[in-house]
């Protein structure tokens, strides 16, 4: 138990500068970055549902836990937006859309998560 509390911390540290003060629904996302436009369209619009223990395992809180994908295999692949389960949920491309409820991600928003996926979903 206590290998894994001080796993955490280094884990805190190491990917969010230990912002512990950010609601922990909230993306860890910092304002810097390839990722941080993407974020705030997940917090804004994903989040509610995919977090820890979420739908099918996803978890978009922070970009570890995106990158890590789910119980249907990745959510992003990094250069492939064709092959990215985020963005066919989005379009409701062969799969549920997503949100299921609710207005669909904007143009814009989905241009923002293609756009970083197709540059490689970088950090």
């Amino acid at each position: 138990m206590r290998i894994l509390r001080t796993l955490s911390l280094v884990l805190c540290v190491a990917t969010l500068g230990c912002s512990s003060n950010e609601p922990k629904e909230k993306t860890s996302a910092s304002s810097q970055g390839a990722f941080a436009p993407v974020a705030e369209v997940l917090e804004r619009r994903c989040i509610g549902c995919h977090a820890a223990g979420g739908k099918k395992g996803y978890d978009f809180r922070s970009f570890e836990s995106l990158m890590a994908g789910g119980r249907s295999g990745p959510a992003v692949v990094p250069g492939g937006p064709a092959n990215s389960l985020i963005l066919r949920a989005v379009r409701g491309q062969g799969v549920r859309r997503m949100p299921p409820a609710g207005e669909p991600l904007s143009e814009e928003d989905i241009r923002k998560i293609e756009a970083w996926i197709a540059d490689g979903a970088k950090k």
